[in-house]
């Protein structure tokens, strides 16, 4: 009877104590892009002083987890729900309260091909106390593997989705 019983331990160590396909499988890594995790928007025209700030935001982290649908040689379809956190803060030049700002969820394959990069508007009124606000928003990845393809060889990116000006704004900052 001890001998049976160690003989099934072993079998459900050697398949990795899963019962079915989508057990064995790990989620994709989701990150925020360094070089684009940061936002300051100026009011147009050339002044780019802390008086021109309009506001300023940031990428803080992404959060999430995996639903699986799986036929039994791995192919099927990836769920990935996200919450993507961000900061914002509003600049001596905001004079509405509010803000908008546009950001993107990449998903990546193994050889780091974006496959495809939606992108999210996000629009803030402030409270009339407040002039910094955390928030969250809500998005689902889905993809599908082929038979025996392991959904932790892809990967989700999200950073704001910047302007030439912006970016070039980063760099100088060193954010």
């Amino acid at each position: 009877m001890i001998g049976r019983w160690a003989v099934c331990l072993a079998a459900l160590a050697a398949a990795g104590c899963a019962t079915n396909v989508a057990e064995q499988q790990a989620c994709p890594s989701a990150k925020v892009v360094r070089e684009f995790s940061n936002l300051t928007q100026f009011l147009p025209g050339p002044g780019r002083d802390l008086t021109d700030v309009v506001i300023e935001a940031k990428v803080d982290s992404v959060d999430g987890f995996c639903q699986f649908d799986l036929e039994n040689d791995g192919s099927g379809e990836v769920e990935v729900d996200m919450e993507v956190f961000f900061q914002a803060a509003l600049g001596p030049s905001n004079d509405t309260r509010s803000a908008e700002f546009v950001y993107f969820v990449a998903l990546l394959d193994k050889e780091r091909n974006v496959l495809r990069k939606p992108i999210f508007d996000a629009v803030l009124t402030f409270p009339s106390n407040a002039s910094r606000v955390q928030f969250s928003d809500e998005i689902a990845v889905d993809f599908r593997l082929e038979a025996g393809e392991p959904a932790a060889d892809y990967e989700i990116l999200v950073g704001f989705q910047l302007t030439d000006e912006e970016a070039e704004y980063n760099r100088k900052a060193g954010l």
